[in-house]
This record gives structure tokens, sequence and C-alpha cells, in this order.
């Protein structure tokens, strides 16, 4: 994380979806979307913002952002907040795999990314169940992370160092408050702005994570949507720990 630049960071705002999708407006997401452009501009990060994108228009821009040369920056980061099901998400005219675009990414068609951090935040729904939590007993625990050494190497997997962070698990719902944004977003920015220069990336998500888990809780006049919990999920193939710490040239562009 030394290169002159922190990295671009693409957000993606749908809102609005054509009536064939079968979609509703997501009321509130332009909140999540100003907030989180502005955290990542705090951290280094070069944005550009799109709102209400069809399925061809978000393929165009990562095979875009595949062709560019990213040798100056640290990472890629991409955020969507959007609806979605269990293994897709929507775009205004349809689905689309996450899997798909992240191809556009992988070391085999993005070299000048390769064996750095590919960081991908992704609000929306995976599915139709619900979390209705369980009654647990207050206990402090202490963790510990173990390291793994590195070792030197040629070769490394296309599929290496990215990191996905969903808003919840696989089949779940995920929370939006239409007038204070998405549960997750709302948490990952608090946790950004509080910690982001100075906590791993797993920390931070594990921050995210508590307070998603612990400080949030459904209200609805609807019974079945009463008292529901939300659980965010994440996987990585990170091969080394991140840390967004401060650049000494620290220029901002949008």
């Amino acid at each position: 994380m030394t290169h002159v630049s922190r990295g671009k960071a693409i957000i993606v705002n749908n809102v609005n979806f054509s009536r064939e999708s079968g979609m509703t407006k997501r009321a509130g997401s332009e909140k999540d979307a100003d907030e989180l452009t502005d955290v990542l501009r705090m951290l280094g990060f070069s944005t550009e913002r799109y709102n209400d994108v069809t399925c061809l228009q978000l393929i165009r821009i990562f095979q875009s952002v595949s062709t560019e040369d990213h040798s100056d920056y640290d990472c890629f980061m991409f955020a969507i907040m959007t609806h979605g099901t269990d293994g897709a998400v929507y775009c205004t005219d349809g689905v689309i795999s996450p899997d798909e675009i992240m191809q556009e990414l992988k070391g085999d068609r993005c070299p000048t990314l390769t064996g750095k951090p590919k960081i991908f935040f992704i609000q929306a729904c995976r599915g139709q169940l619900f979390d209705g939590g369980v009654t647990v007993a207050v206990e402090e625990t202490d963790d510990t992370d173990s390291g793994i050494p590195r070792r030197p190497s040629l070769v490394i997997p296309a599929e290496a160092d990215f990191l996905v962070a969903y808003s919840s698990p696989p089949g779940y719902y995920s929370w939006r408050n239409i007038s204070s944004g998405a549960w997750f977003i709302q948490a990952l920015i608090r946790i950004l702005k509080d910690a982001g220069t100075s906590l791993e990336i797993n920390q931070l998500l594990t921050r995210v994570s508590y307070t998603v888990a612990y400080e949030y809780i459904s209200s609805s006049s609807v019974p079945d949507f009463n008292q529901k919990k939300q659980m965010p999920f994440y996987t990585s193939t990170l091969t080394k720990e991140l840390f967004f710490r401060p650049k000494n040239n620290h220029a901002i562009q949008s």
C-alpha cells in the first residue's frame, strides 16, 4: 500500500428499476451513497459514482477498469447498493452475478491489479429468509489472530486477493431504513470513519459485523417483518494483511 495513489473506488447506487424487473424503488439509498463516497475519499480513493445502471453498463464499467493501468494504485474497491437475490444482484433491467463482473479483474485479465487487493461491498438481499435472532448470555472474550508467514512465489493464483463483503449471508434479507439508510452500509461508514486508517480490514469488518448484529433490529407494523436481525457475511482470498494507512500525498479526486 505504498503506491502513488490509493486507487479507484467505483460506487453503484441503483434506486429506480424498470417495470419488467419487478423491483421497487430503493428509497433512502442516496444517503448511503453520499456518505460512503465521502468516507472513501477520506481514505484516499479516487471515486467514480454511477446511478441506476443496466446490466450491460455494469459489465462495460468493469471491462473498462480491467484495461486501465493500475500500476500506480494500491488497490481497487467496488460498492454496489441495489436489490438482490441469492447469487445475483439487480441492475435496473435484470440480474447479474457478482462473479461475472469480478472475472474482469482477475490476474489473467487485469495484470496491473495482480497481487493487489480487490475489495467488494455488496448491499443487497440474498434471498427471502429472516434472521429472528437468538438470546444468549453476555460473555466477554478475547480473540487472537495468528499470522501466516509470507512465502516468496513467482506465480500466484488468478483468484488471489479478492475480498467480498455482503450485507447478509446467502439466502437472507438485507435491511434498509428509508430515512437513515441500510444497516450494513451505515455501519461500514461509521467504522471506516472511526478506524479506517488504523485497523486491518478483517478487524474493520469484524467491527461492522458486531455493529449490525448488536445495534440493529427491525421495527415494522407487519408482524413477519418485525424484530428481525441481520448478519453481514464476507469471504476473502487476500494473501496479505490490508491497512489503509494515511498517505502524505493525500490528493483526493472525484
